[in-house]
């Protein structure tokens, strides 16, 4: 795995767990959110804290699209280049 995907990882990380008080230290790019057991608001206030985390902006159809956390690391390091 890329370095800038090990980075964004951590950051990740460190967000969820500064935001929903829980530690996923064991994240992998094929982790599912289903394996997290994340409710809705847990999902929402996830949502909040990569966003300020990342300084981007997740559009709401875009969350249903992303399953796990490779997909959302991808989605994080596109939308920090535009």
């Amino acid at each position: 795995m890329a370095m800038q995907n090990m980075d964004t990882i951590v950051t990740l990380q460190n967000a969820i767990k500064k935001e929903l008080g829980r530690d996923f230290g064991d994240l992998t790019p094929a982790t599912t959110f289903e394996e997290l057991a994340l409710d809705s608001l847990d999902v929402v206030q996830m949502i909040m804290a990569i966003e300020e985390a990342f300084e981007i902006e997740i559009a709401d159809e875009d969350v249903d699209d992303i399953k796990t956390v490779g997909q959302l690391v991808e989605y994080i390091e596109e939308k920090s280049k535009e």
